[in-house]
């Protein structure tokens, strides 16, 4: 695959298949004997390979924080292509899963823009927002203690 063709993409799982429709690019079939988890909303491309899903206005994706998260500076880089694809597609915000912590990092697709920084460090152009300008969301099912003492309010 060229580099030209290694541009993210956005497409749609078409009828269980087996088939992903990219958007003004051939198709790329895949095959598995695992069953493949039901997809909703659309798929994100970079090259073949789904990175992330757009539904509900949220691009998701998941990453390994250790592996994935900059290090210096802090924070997470998304590939731009592939971010212009998930806006194409009509997110407005990017949520980005640590599977490790269970940490969701929140930013929106304009915070990002207004506020990220270009670079390539041999993956291909990205865009990266410094860590202390990701919302982030506990775990699912976690819990926060409440604080001992209430304030109190008095009239």
């Amino acid at each position: 695959m060229s580099t030209n063709e290694s541009a993210a993409l956005v497409g749609k799982h078409q009828d269980g298949g087996g088939t992903w429709t990219r958007r003004g690019a051939e198709s790329v079939s895949y095959c598995s004997t695992e069953p493949r988890p039901m997809q909703t909303g659309s798929p994100v491309f970079v090259g073949a390979v789904v990175v992330g899903n757009v539904s509900g206005g949220v691009f998701t994706k998941t990453a390994r924080g250790s592996r994935h998260m900059l290090r210096s500076p802090r924070g997470w880089a998304l590939d731009l292509q592939s971010l212009r694809d998930a806006e194409g597609a009509g997110a407005v915000t990017v949520e980005i899963v640590d599977v490790e912590s269970g940490i969701t990092y929140s930013a929106p697709c304009s915070r990002i823009h207004l506020l990220g920084f270009h670079l390539n460090r041999g993956h291909g152009e990205q865009i990266a927002l410094l860590l202390r300008y990701w919302q982030q969301l506990p775990p699912a099912g976690s819990y926060q203690q409440a604080a001992l003492f209430a304030p109190t309010v008095t009239a």
